[in-house]
Parts: structure tokens; sequence; C-alpha cells
């Protein structure tokens, strides 16, 4: 098992939540297995809301995940890159791990996997999410974050949102829609991302239900762009998980909604300052410490209910 470690000087403020991040992620350097076929025939198959499928069979090339450092400083989670319908290349990831504690966020730097600078961002695109709070019908809609980049990046392969009002599910006669998800693996060349592949269990508005081909470690995927098989777009991003003995399971924040902020915020030129917004308005702030957390030191994760898995 090959074993990646990250360390990062703590300078800035995050919390960790639901699918928070860690400092190591452990992943085994074996080539993926290959996508189950599934038993219907895929010209047969229909997504939800009728737009034709384009019949993808790999995923992309390049480095398509990156991490985050706040303000600049600590290493807090997983984002990626996304080409808007005028063709401007924006940052994407999940709000959920944000913590405002110690004052407002400025800036992001985004690294890729030998923690090299790619690009960086004082603004967002379009308004803030909103940090989902624990229920038991889970709703992870607006765990969103979507940034403005200073320049284009340096290097990474933009991906695209997938805009169908939801993936196709699984039902009691047929497979839910297949997918990938990337990671990181040093092992797999050139560009150390290895896909992992999985199915649609249930999809809605508010969440979408995944399960992976294999035990994957969840802890620091937040913010993780999967994608379809059948259309190459991103249908949600990772904002809470569980790994089973066999296989994980784990919830979306749906694409769709982060398709409409972006499209509309692209048109309005609306990209406002990070230091200049309330950030109360999109989670939990707190009177600002007088003594710095230690480093290094990340929360447990919440997990999904075991009765969900």
């Amino acid at each position: 098992m090959l074993r990646m470690t990250w360390i990062v000087a703590v300078t800035a403020v995050v919390g960790m939540t639901h699918a928070a991040w860690c400092q190591t992620l452990d992943v085994k350097p074996a080539v993926p297995a290959p996508a189950k076929s599934p038993t219907a025939d895929p010209k047969d198959e229909k997504p939800t809301d009728s737009k034709p499928v384009t019949g993808e069979k790999t995923p992309p090339k390049g480095e398509v995940i990156f991490f985050q450092a706040l303000n600049p400083g600590l290493l807090v989670g997983t984002g990626f890159f996304v080409k808007t319908p005028k063709g401007e290349i924006i940052g994407a990831t999940s709000i959920h791990f944000l913590d405002f504690d110690e004052g407002p966020l400025e800036s992001i730097a985004w690294l890729g996997a030998d923690l090299e600078d790619i690009a960086s961002s004082k603004k967002a695109l379009g308004q803030p999410g909103i940090q989902p709070r624990e229920q038991r019908d889970p709703d992870y809609h607006a765990d969103y974050m979507l940034f403005s980049l200073d320049a284009p990046p340096k290097i990474g392969t933009p991906l695209e949102f997938d805009d169908r009002a939801s993936p196709r599910a699984q039902t009691a006669k047929e497979p839910g829609e297949r997918l990938w998800f990337p990671v990181f693996d040093g092992a797999v060349k050139p560009d150390g991302i290895r896909w992992v592949t999985g199915e649609v269990l249930a999809a809605s508005p508010k969440a979408i239900k995944i399960q992976l081909d294999e035990p994957l470690e969840l802890q620091g995927t937040s913010g993780t762009p999967v994608l379809s098989q059948e259309t190459g777009k991103v249908i949600g991003v990772m904002s809470a998980g569980a790994t089973g003995i066999l296989k994980a399971t784990a919830y979306l924040a749906p694409a769709r909604t982060m398709w409409e902020v972006m499209t509309a915020a692209e048109s309005k030129g609306e990209r406002p300052v990070l230091k200049t917004i309330d950030w109360s308005k999109h989670g939990e702030v707190k009177p600002k410490s007088k003594k710095p957390a230690a480093p290094n030191q990340p929360e447990t994760p919440t997990k999904p209910d075991p009765d969900d898995n």
C-alpha cells in the first residue's frame, strides 16, 4: 500500500465536518478494475431529463484534482477546475469544510500533487453556497464554492458540469449510471490520477447517493468531482461518505445547482471579492479564538447514518 503524506504550515482558518480533510491518504497502487457493463444496452438508456448522452468510455487525461491552501496556508481539501459556457476556467470545491473562526477568507492557492502553485483566487464566482447541517434527510445541494481565478491555471484539465436535472439512479430492474471517482496515486503515470469506478444509487435535487466499487478511504476527499461515464461530465461534488468493508458509500452535492449558479454569475459578471463577503450567511461563524488550534489535528468527520449504507 502506498501512503502519501502532505504537511503544510497552519496559518489559515479551516474547519472539518462531514467528509473532512486529513493529512494522510492511503491508496492502493493497483490498476482500477474496469467498469461493469450494465445489463441493458447503453443505447437504450436515457437520462432523467431526456437530454442525450455522449457515450464517453474513458476518463479525462491529465491532472484534474488539486489541493487548496487558504489565505494562503493550511492544506484543506480537494478542488478542481471547470470550463464555463463562455470558455472561462474557474475553480470549484465544497464549502462544508471551511471555517471562518479566525477571520474572513481572503485568498485561495491551488496546489498540484507536488504542492506546486497552479493558480490563485481572490474572488468568488457568484455567491457562496451554505454549509449543510446534520439531518436525517441529506441535503447537500448548497455545499459548493465557486472561485474566479486570478489568471489561467499553469496546468490542469478543466472539467464541465453536467447540466441534467440528475443522473440515472439505480432501480429494481436496472443498475444506476456508472461513474468515475478520481484520487491521487503516485504509482499511476503520467498524471498521478487513479480512477475508481462506482454507481449512482439514488438522485434528487438535494443529493446524489453513490457507491464505489472498492472500500476507498474517503477522509480527505471533500470537494472531489465525480464524473458520469456516459457524459464525461461532473455530476456532483463529494460532500459526505462512509467506508464499508467491501465498498464505500457517499453523498454528493448535485452539479446542476453549481451549473445554474455558474451560468447566472457569468452572465451578470458577479465576482465578489472574498474578503468582503459576509461569511455568517454561509456557515457558522464563531468568536475569534485567542489560542490557535494545534497543527495537523483534523477533527473526526461526520459520516452518513449506517442505516443509509
